[in-house]
C-alpha cells in the first residue's frame, strides 16, 4: 500500500505544534535526535520527519555528558504520535472530512441559494470533491476542522487568496470544494458560508456592532422544562438577559457543576430559538455524557483530564468564534463553560501567556487578560444577535 508522505508531513507538524518546547525535544530524543536543546523548534519537527520517513537514520542514544535535566516524555504524547505514524506510514485508512450535506449541529443545515428552482446548485462539483469544516487558523495555517469539535486525520486547507476573497472568518461554517495535491486536501471554490452561498451572502462584523443593554428575558420555565429550584431561581429572582454575562463562584465541590447543568438544562428546553453552546474545560466523562443527553441542538465541545493544555484552550476558542459568527448573522447564543479556572490554569501552560508579569495568584499577567477577554465576549447587539455567557470559577 502506499505511503503518503505529504500527508504525514502536514500531520506530523500540526501535532508538533501543538506541544510546548520541552515535550517536544523529549519526543525527538526519543525518536533518534541528538542534541534537541540546540534546535529551533522547527528544526526538531524536521528532524523528527526526516527520522521516521527513511530520509535520515536515527542516532542512538549516548552515557557521555551531562544527563538531561527533564528527561520526562508523557506516555500519551507517544501514544499520539506512534499512532500518526502507523495511519500515514503503514497505509491504515483514516475517517475522512464531513461532507458537504453533513447536518449542522446547531444551525440550519439546508443551502441556501437565490434560485430556488435549482435542482442540483453545484452542477460543476462532485459530491466526493464537496467538503464542510469550521474554519481554524493555527501554526500558522488555516483549515476545516471538524464541526461538532472532533479531530480527524484528514483535513481541507484553505488558501489566504480564497480568505480574502470570500471574507472567511474564524468561526465559519465553510461548504467547499477541494482538490488532492501530493495527498493534501487544499480548498479551491467556497460554496457557501454558514449554509448560504457565497453569491448572496451579506455580512457584518462582530467587532463593529453597537453594543447595547438587554432587551429581552432568558426564559428557564416552560411546559416542556424540567421545574428545578435554579430553573425557578433563574426565572422568578434572578433574570437573566440575553447578552449578559453570568459567573457562578464559589468553593470546590459546592455544587456549581450541577447549577450550571439544571441551568442549560431548562434555557434549553424553554427557549428553542436560542443556540446552545456547552464548552466542558477538564471535565469527567458522567457530566460529558449528561450534557450530550439534552436536547439534539446543544453543541457540547469538550475536553476530558487526559488531554495537554493547547487542546483545552483550542476547544474554547472553537466554541467561542463560532458563537461570535452566529451572534453576527443575528442569532441569540448561550455559551456554557465549566470552567473558568480550568481554562486559566490550561492557558497558563501554553507558550501564549509568556513574557508578561507573574502575579500573586501564581498566574502570568497574560493569562488573566486572556480570562477577562473571553469573558468579556458576551453582549448584546444592534441589529444583531446575542451571546450570554454562563460560567463558572472555583474561590
Amino acid at each position: 500500500m502506499k505511503i503518503n508522505y505529504s500527508e504525514f508531513n502536514y500531520a506530523c507538524r500540526d501535532f508538533c505544534n501543538s506541544l510546548t518546547t520541552r515535550p517536544l525535544r523529549n519526543l525527538g530524543r526519543y525518536v533518534g535526535i541528538t542534541n534537541p536543546t540546540d534546535m529551533t523548534k522547527d528544526e526538531v519537527m524536521d528532524k523528527i520527519i526526516a527520522i521516521r520517513t527513511g530520509q535520515e537514520t536515527p542516532k542512538p542514544r549516548s552515557g557521555r555528558g551531562k544527563p538531561v535535566k527533564d528527561d520526562y516524555l508523557d506516555p500519551s504524547i507517544i501514544r499520539q504520535f506512534e499512532e500518526l505514524c502507523n495511519k500515514y506510514l503503514h497505509g491504515n485508512s483514516h475517517s475522512p472530512m464531513q461532507p458537504f450535506d453533513t447536518p449542522f449541529p446547531c444551525d440550519n443545515a439546508a443551502i441556501v441559494f437565490s434560485d430556488s428552482t435549482q435542482d442540483t446548485p453545484f452542477t460543476d462539483c462532485k459530491p466526493s470533491e464537496m467538503y464542510l469544516g469550521q474554519l481554524v487558523t493555527r501554526g500558522g495555517a488555516s483549515y476545516l476542522h471538524q464541526i461538532d469539535g472532533g479531530d480527524t486525520a484528514q483535513r481541507v486547507l484553505v488558501p489566504v487568496s480564497l480568505i480574502g476573497a470570500n471574507d472567511l472568518r474564524q468561526g465559519d461554517h465553510v461548504t467547499c470544494k477541494a482538490h488532492s495535491k501530493n495527498g493534501v486536501l487544499i480548498a479551491e471554490r467556497v460554496l457557501a458560508i454558514d449554509g448560504i452561498a457565497v453569491d448572496t451572502l451579506t455580512r457584518k462584523r462582530f467587532e463593529t456592532l453597537n453594543v447595547i443593554p438587554a432587551q429581552e428575558k432568558i426564559s428557564f420555565l416552560s411546559a416542556k422544562s424540567t421545574k428545578t429550584v435554579t430553573a425557578k431561581y433563574l426565572q422568578w429572582l434572578l433574570p437573566i438577559g440575553k447578552g449578559q454575562r453570568a459567573l457562578v463562584y464559589g468553593p470546590l465541590k459546592s455544587g456549581k457543576s450541577r447549577l450550571l447543568f439544571e441551568a442549560v438544562q431548562a434555557a434549553a428546553a424553554a427557549n428553542p430559538n436560542l443556540t446552545v453552546c456547552v464548552g466542558l474545560i477538564e471535565q469527567s466523562p458522567e457530566i460529558i455524557q449528561a450534557y450530550r443527553a439534552l436536547q439534539p441542538k446543544t453543541l457540547v465541545l469538550s475536553t476530558s483530564y487526559g488531554e495537554d493544555a493547547e487542546q483545552h484552550v483550542f476547544i474554547a476558542e472553537f466554541l467561542l468564534n463560532r458563537a461570535k459568527r452566529l451572534a453576527e448573522s443575528g442569532k441569540d447564543v448561550l455559551i456554557a463553560l465549566d470552567s473558568l479556572t480550568a481554562l486559566a490554569r490550561a492557558f497558563d501552560e501554553t507558550e501564549a501567556s509568556m513574557g508578561g508579569k507573574l502575579l500573586s495568584c501564581g498566574l502570568e499577567s497574560k493569562t488573566l487578560h486572556y480570562i477577562k477577554s473571553f469573558f468579556a465576549t458576551g453582549r448584546n447587539l444592534e441589529n444583531g444577535g446575542s451571546i450570554t455567557l454562563l460560567a463558572t470559577a472555583d474561590e
